[in-house]
């Protein structure tokens, strides 16, 4: 074969093996071979005839299935970008570490273990180091790949790499504190350790004056501890703050609200406490993602979050928030609203085009507003509160209820069968009546269906057998009555179902813990014959019932009969035995 061109592209592909003659191009400067996954993927080694290249400055061998890089890529000295991501790498060479021209190296979902090289600074023109990738862009059959497994703390010499714009570093097992040599990078826009094993206080020195090009910092699923250093409030281009899943400590700082530029803050399931700062949640912030759930925090939400005029995603679940939820918020276009797990009173305020909304266990009252069953809502659950009214005629949201647990009254409408894609539908322990509409057969797509402690009533719609999807079933502790073909359910795919104590005739006991009747209906309505359970409980209780008669009646003989015999002359009764006399002879 015959290459002359400078650039070659040849990704995508089914290449097992390449071409001798293609590593004598010496004038070639792009080389892309990634991709080659659609059958066995170009496997083993990087030639090392890969030295020859000393003009290439692009080069890719990502996603195939190599596992060896020779050491004759440190005389690729015009390297500017190598991308090795998803192969079977479990170490670098030391001649990678000379490529003083290189500006973005990609190492994400390989098998690189052990501690990172010192040497790793020495790449002074390094702008990207990448460690970790997300698969949700490559083919299916490369998501199954893991990532690297580095340990040890980060080198120090990493501050050495001060043109270094972008560290990802996530899903590894670095450990140790956070360098403080990481404030040399002066460029820096971009850090992110999440889901490693970094421990102590993040440094105050890191947030120093050199950082003023930082736009994301994320720590996410460490072991840090302590409180937020009063430094990092003085970044004054942050627009991510990502710190949960630690140990962090204290009070929210009203100094967040210096963080103007400020779009994403994700504090939670750390141990923080206190009260929420209005001062950070004010009308001139761009803040659109707040996630302060799983701590510690009391008192009231603020009514100042109603001037975020960004917020998309607001998630306060699991504290011991108090008081009510400010209805001001009506004027906020939600997106996400997690307040569930708290001590919230009240009412629902107006929430228009809300996609996902959850307040459950906390203890709201009234009724549910109209403007929550909007078709823009995908996920509603306001279980577990004190809601009451009923369930309305038409709404047309098209995700998953839960209205589980409150003091909901009526029937269920049979727009509730217009849902488009639910997946589950709970309203259990309320109080519920009339008969479960058959239309119920239409919702293909629910997987869970819980209507159990109600006061339902009629049959169970033959219907159901038309939900391929449910996997979860429960009528029980209704007044449901007629006979359930338990063997029709059977077809389907259900990993659990229920809908014992009704007034139900089973035809086949089997799994679906049928059988256990109500007591008011256990020997049979007039419209149904008892079970082989009713009927054996029924001989039971008369059996029973015929002997306690029968004792009863001998108590009360031997009672008068005791009775009688003391009215009596004890003499009349009874002969004494020293009186008694032979018989003679007649």
């Amino acid at each position: 074969q015959h290459w002359s061109s400078c650039a070659h592209s040849l990704y995508i592909n089914q290449f097992t093996k390449l071409p001798t003659t293609l590593f004598q191009l010496s004038r070639l400067r792009v080389l892309y071979l990634q991709n080659n996954f659609l059958s066995a993927r170009l496997v083993g080694a990087v030639p090392a005839s890969i030295g020859n290249l000393d003009a290439v400055t692009d080069l890719s061998f990502s996603a195939n299935n190599l596992s060896y890089l020779t050491d004759t890529i440190g005389q690729c000295t015009a390297l500017e970008q190598l991308s090795l991501y998803i192969n079977q790498f479990t170490k670098l060479p030391t001649t990678l570490f000379q490529l003083s021209r290189l500006r973005v190296l990609y190492l994400q979902n390989n098998f690189l273990s052990g501690r990172l090289s010192e040497s790793i600074g020495n790449l002074t023109s390094l702008t990207s180091l990448y460690f970790f990738l997300r698969l949700s862009f490559v083919h299916p059959t490369l998501r199954s790949i893991g990532s690297n497994n580095f340990s040890g703390p980060l080198p120090a010499s990493l501050g050495d790499l001060t043109s270094l714009q972008i560290l990802s570093a996530p899903h590894n097992n670095f450990n140790g504190t956070v360098p403080e040599t990481l404030s040399q990078l002066r460029h820096l826009r971009s850090l992110n350790l999440n889901f490693n094993h970094f421990s102590g206080e993040l440094p105050s020195r890191l947030f120093t004056s050199n950082w003023t090009s930082l736009m994301a910092l994320s720590v996410h699923a460490n072991e840090l501890s302590g409180t937020i250093p009063s430094s990092l409030f003085s970044l004054p281009n942050l627009n991510q703050l990502v710190l949960s899943n630690n140990n962090f400590t204290g009070t929210l700082p009203s100094a967040l609200g210096k963080l103007t530029s400020l779009v994403t803050l994700v504090l939670a399931s750390n141990r923080f406490e206190g009260t929420l700062p209005a001062s950070v949640f004010t009308a001139d912030t761009l803040l659109s993602l707040i996630y302060l759930n799983n701590n510690n925090l009391s008192g009231t939400i603020p009514a100042t979050m109603c001037g975020l005029q960004h917020l998309q995603n607001l998630a306060l679940e699991r504290n011991h928030l108090s008081g009510t939820i400010p209805h001001c918020l009506c004027n906020t276009s939600f997106s996400d609203l997690q307040l569930h797990h708290n001590e919230l009173v009240g009412t629902l305020p107006e929430l228009r085009s809300i996609f996902s909304i959850n307040v459950a266990e906390n203890k709201l009252t009234g009724t549910i507003p109209v403007s929550v069953w909007t078709s823009s809502t995908y996920y509603i659950n306001v279980s577990r509160n004190a809601l009451s009214g009923t369930l309305p005629e038409e709404h047309a949201f098209c995700g998953a209820l839960d209205a589980s647990y409150n003091q909901l009254t009526g029937t269920i409408p049979a727009s509730l069968c217009g849902l488009q894609v639910p997946s589950s539908i709970r309203l259990a322990g309320n109080k519920l009546r009339g008969t479960i509409p058959e239309c119920i057969g239409n919702l293909s797509s629910v997987e869970i269906i819980d209507l159990s402690q109600n006061n339902l009533t009629g049959a169970v719609p033959c219907s159901l057998r038309n939900l391929k999807l449910l996997r979860t079933l429960d009528f029980s502790n209704n007044n449901l009555s007629g006979v359930v073909n338990v063997s029709a359910l059977a077809t389907l795919n259900l990993t659990s179902c229920n809908v014992s104590l009704n007034c139900l005739t089973c035809t086949v006991d089997a799994w679906c813990h049928c059988n256990v009747r109500r007591p008011a209906c256990v020997a049979g309505g007039p419209d149904e014959e008892p079970t082989a359970g009713a009927s054996f409980m029924s001989v039971t209780l008369t059996v029973l019932g015929v002997g306690l008669v029968v004792v009863a009646l001998g108590v009360l003989g031997f009672a008068l009969f005791r009775r009688y015999r003391r009215r009596r002359a004890p003499e009349a009764l009874f002969t004494p035995l020293d009186e008694l006399q032979p018989a003679g002879p007649v």
